[in-house]
């Protein structure tokens, strides 16, 4: 076939000629595998067009459960909260693939959504025989993958916790975490302080230095004199309870100690999880004062607030306690050593407006001076 190109006047501009070419075979297509596609057709399904993104998910994983490919894809996947849905067949197929390999032993790096999308299976209890089985793989998986991406670790103690408060295990598994040691001491000296009947003066005197900003072990004078200073202290508190329940509306314990807060908490934030069952409620109890409650699938955490602005050395009630015995408000302190060797400080002390630090010492040496003979020299001073 020829195409001649003419002007208005009869002249030729151009011309070309066209003939048959052959088609160039095209590649086969990929046969997407059944179980995929059987996979795919639940978000086309109109059953299913309500349903949340992670709900869909727990159904499409626990089709996939126990799917395995053997598929040659060399990507690397990035996404934000990814699902199986998120992937192309091409990237999902390589996931497969990459999941066959870490259920195997072999853990490969391969962008944060292969992992995620993991670790969210496990979560849903997905490929596990029982929640503890789901714990030791996350937790096995997490060190494995962590060495070569520990982008992972940001998430991995998160996503631990929340399987272990969620699925009721071992409150024992939580102290493996950064600060669960030093919260459960606290935590055991609210409850020392709460319940002092039924404890050693040693155990309170141990959670009171627990509890207290103001280091009292550090002191030269408690270093010199332990046994008389523990004693004081102890009176002193047993005082300003007294005080506490004569004159005040508030008690004693939830105004100088600690107070039961409750707010509450997401234990999924970081994951895409829907529950694999039906939501019962329930208490996960990490301490006798630190619980989590399951109140129609929400997770309030009830908690101590420990006031640590308030505590041994700084209550203003302790303060003004012992400042009325002695007829005023305001002292000079006029030898006071921080126990370090350095030089005494000399200066006004207005218990209404200094520092925390300076009420935690304020109400060491006052107490000394109100019920013992101590190396430590208040005179009052009218104000």
């Amino acid at each position: 076939m020829v195409w001649e190109w003419r002007l208005a006047d009869g002249r030729r501009t151009g011309r070309n000629l066209y003939g048959d070419e052959a088609i160039p075979p095209q590649p086969p297509a990929e046969k997407t595998p059944k179980l995929l596609r059987a996979m795919r057709a639940l978000v086309k399904t109109s059953t299913n067009f309500w349903q949340s993104r992670s709900e869909l998910f727990l159904k499409q994983a626990r089709l996939m459960a126990n799917y395995e490919d053997d598929y040659d894809y060399r990507g690397t996947v990035n996404q934000y909260f990814p699902t199986y849905d998120s992937l192309t067949d091409p990237e999902l197929r390589g996931y497969f693939t990459w999941r066959t390999k870490v259920r195997r032993g072999a853990v490969e790096r391969r962008g944060m959504s292969y992992a995620a999308l993991y670790v969210y299976e496990l979560l849903a209890l997905v490929g596990c025989t029982s929640p503890m089985d789901a714990y030791e793989r996350l937790h096995s998986f997490g060190q494995r993958y962590g060495a070569l991406d520990p982008q992972i670790l940001r998430y991995l103690k998160d996503w631990e916790r929340a399987l272990i408060i969620y699925y009721g295990l071992s409150p024992a598994l939580l102290e493996e975490h950064d600060g669960a040691v030093q919260q459960r001491r606290q935590d055991d000296a609210v409850y020392v302080m709460l319940h002092q009947e039924e404890h050693t003066p040693e155990e309170m005197m141990a959670a009171v230095c627990t509890l207290s900003s103001y280091r009292l072990e550090r002191s030269k004078l408690y270093r010199a004199h332990t046994a008389e200073a523990d004693a004081i202290v102890l009176r002193v508190l047993a005082r300003v309870k007294e005080y506490y329940e004569k004159h005040r509306i508030c008690d004693f314990f939830s105004d100088c100690i600690a107070r039961s807060c409750t707010r509450s908490v997401d234990l999924f934030a970081s994951a895409v999880f829907h529950p694999p069952r039906a939501e019962e409620d329930r208490i996960y109890a990490v301490h006798p004062l630190r619980q989590y409650e399951c109140t129609g699938g929400a997770w309030p955490m009830s908690v101590p607030m420990v006031r640590r602005s308030v505590s041994v050395g700084s209550c203003a009630g302790w303060i003004r306690s012992c400042a009325s015995t002695m007829g005023s408000r305001r002292f000079v302190c006029r030898s006071f050593s921080n126990g370090s060797g350095r030089s005494s400080v000399r200066r006004r002390q207005n218990f209404s407006r200094r520092s925390a630090r300076s009420r935690h010492a304020a109400f060491i040496w006052i107490s000394v001076s109100l019920t013992a003979s101590a190396p430590m020299r208040l005179s009052p001073r009218s104000a």
